[in-house]
C-alpha cells in the first residue's frame, strides 16, 4: 500500500507539473517568400486597324485567329453571287479533324479544367469563345486548302481581299479600337461586366462597310488601371519606372514600364502599363485581371509570433575582446576590491549585434549595470555604461535553451515576415526557434 500510494503520489505531482509548465512549441526556420501584391482590372490598348468589306456579298476566311500575315496574304474573299463561296465551303466540310486539331482540343480542355473556377463563372464564356475560334480557324485552313486549288471561278462576281499591311489577325471587334489613354473613361474601366464583343466569322455574308477582320500591327501594347492611393503614392514616391505584373487568366508574369498620368483628359488619374512582348497571349482581351507585385522579398521565413523586443547595452565595438581563461568575448571592467583599491577584471559578454554605422555593440542587460566603467584594451580610454537600445529577435532553441538572435526585416504581413539571411548574429537556414517568443526568457531550458 505505501509503494503503490507513493507511485500514485508521484504520477499526481508529475501531471500536475506537466499542466501548469510553461510548454514551449519550437517552429523550424527556413527559407521562404513573401510578396504583396495589388489587383486591379485593367483595359487594353493596342494598335490596332478595323478592315472593312469594301462591297456585299458571301464571306469565307483563310487565315486563321492571332496568325501573322505579311502585307498582300490573302485574308478573306467576297462572293456577290455565293455561287463560288458555296463551292469552295462544301469541299471544305468534306474534311475531318486530323488528329493534330484533336490533340490541340483536348490540350485546351485539360488547361481550362485545372484552371476553372466556380466563382470566375464568366471565364466559362471565354473558353467557349476560345474552341469557338479554334473550331473555325480548323475551317478556314480547309477553306484555304480548296482556294488554292480552285480556280473556275467568276473574277466578276468573286474577289479576295489581301492584307493592306503586316499585322497579326483578329476576327472580333468591340468598339473600344483605337482606344487611348486620352479616351478612357469611368464607364470604360468599369464595364467589364458589361463588356460584349462580336466574332466577326460567324457571319456569313456582309454589307459595304461592315468590319471584317482587325490588323494589330505592333508587339508593343499597355494596360491602363486605375489604382488606389496607396498604390499610386508608392509608385509615385519611390519614382518606380518598372514592375513586375502577374495575369490572373494565367499567372504569366510580365515585366511593364510604368508611366504615371495624373489627369487623362477626363480627369482620371491612370496607371499605365507598358510590355513589349506577350501581345499576340492576350490578342482577343480587352479587359485582364493582374497584380501588381509591389514587394517581393526571398529570406528566412519568420512567424510574427515568435518576434520579440529586447533591450541592450550598447558599448563601443572597439571595446570587446578575448581575455579570461578562455577565448570568450567580453569587456574589461573596473571594479574595486575588499580593501577598496581599484582593480581591472575581465567579464565574459556576449555579442548580440554589431551596428556597423555607428560602431556600437549590444550586450546583455544581465552583464553590466548603469555607471560601469569599462576600459579599452590598450588602456588608453574609459566608457561609462548606460546607453540602451532595442533590438528585434527570436529565441533559438537549437541547444534545448533558449539565446536570443537578432533578426533584420526586410519585408511582412500580419502572419509572417521574411528576415535576411547570413547575417553575423542572426539565424540560419533550419534553426529552430521558440514559435510564441512572449513565452520564454534568455537561457530557459525549453527542453
Amino acid at each position: 500500500m505505501i509503494i503503490f500510494g507513493a507511485i500514485l503520489i508521484y504520477m499526481v505531482a508529475t501531471l500536475i507539473l506537466y499542466f501548469t509548465a510553461n510548454h514551449v512549441t519550437s517552429y523550424e526556420v527556413q527559407q521562404g517568400k513573401l510578396a504583396k501584391n495589388t489587383s486591379f482590372t485593367g483595359v487594353v490598348i493596342r494598335d490596332e486597324t478595323v478592315e472593312t468589306a469594301p462591297t456585299s456579298g458571301y464571306i469565307a476566311y483563310y487565315q486563321t485567329e492571332a496568325k501573322k500575315v505579311k502585307n498582300g496574304s490573302n485574308i478573306y474573299s467576297i462572293d456577290t453571287t455565293g455561287s463560288t463561296t458555296k463551292t469552295l465551303k462544301a469541299y471544305s466540310n468534306e474534311s475531318t479533324l486530323t488528329t493534330a486539331n484533336i490533340n490541340t482540343l483536348e490540350s485546351n480542355l485539360a488547361d481550362f479544367q485545372k484552371t476553372m473556377s466556380s466563382s470566375d463563372f464568366e471565364s466559362a464564356y471565354d473558353f467557349r469563345y476560345k474552341l469557338e475560334s479554334e473550331l473555325l480557324d480548323i475551317h478556314s485552313e480547309s477553306i484555304i486548302k480548296q482556294l488554292d486549288t480552285f480556280s473556275s471561278y467568276d473574277s466578276a462576281s468573286f474577289s479576295v481581299c489581301k492584307a493592306p499591311l503586316d499585322g497579326v489577325i483578329v476576327y472580333s471587334v468591340d468598339g473600344l479600337e483605337g482606344l487611348t489613354t486620352d479616351t478612357i473613361t469611368e464607364d470604360i474601366l468599369d464595364n467589364k461586366s458589361a463588356y460584349n464583343k462580336t466574332d466577326l466569322r460567324e457571319n456569313t455574308d456582309v454589307s459595304a462597310g461592315d468590319p471584317v477582320y482587325k490588323l494589330v500591327t505592333d508587339e508593343n501594347w499597355s494596360v491602363c488601371i486605375r489604382p488606389d492611393d496607396d498604390t499610386w503614392n508608392y509608385l509615385s514616391e519611390n519614382s518606380i519606372s518598372e514592375i513586375q505584373v502577374r495575369v490572373k487568366k494565367d499567372n504569366e508574369l510580365l515585366w511593364a514600364n510604368v508611366s504615371l498620368i495624373d489627369n487623362n483628359g477626363n480627369g482620371d488619374r491612370l496607371v499605365k502599363l507598358s510590355f513589349d512582348n506577350s501581345m499576340v497571349r492576350y490578342i482577343s482581351d480587352r479587359y485582364l485581371d493582374i497584380d501588381l507585385i509591389i514587394q517581393d522579398e526571398t529570406g528566412l521565413k519568420i512567424p510574427r509570433s515568435a518576434i520579440v523586443s529586447k533591450q541592450f547595452y550598447l558599448v563601443p565595438d572597439s571595446f570587446i575582446g578575448k581575455g579570461g581563461d578562455s577565448s570568450s568575448q567580453g569587456v574589461l571592467l573596473r571594479s574595486s576590491d575588499k580593501s577598496g583599491s581599484l582593480a581591472t577584471v575581465f567579464k565574459a559578454a556576449t555579442v548580440y549585434y554589431v551596428d556597423t554605422d555607428t560602431g556600437m555593440a549590444y550586450i546583455d542587460k544581465s552583464v553590466l549595470k548603469d555607471g560601469d566603467i569599462l576600459i579599452h584594451p590598450d588602456q588608453s580610454q574609459t566608457y561609462v555604461v548606460g546607453e540602451t537600445a532595442a533590438l528585434d529577435g527570436v529565441y533559438c532553441v537549437n541547444k534545448g535553451y533558449a539565446v536570443f538572435k537578432e533578426i533584420q526585416a526586410l519585408y511582412g504581413n500580419d502572419e509572417y515576415c521574411i528576415a535576411k539571411e547570413g547575417t553575423d548574429y542572426g539565424l540560419s537556414n533550419y534553426d529552430f526557434i521558440a514559435l510564441k517568443g512572449s513565452s520564454v526568457k534568455e537561457n530557459d531550458i525549453v527542453y
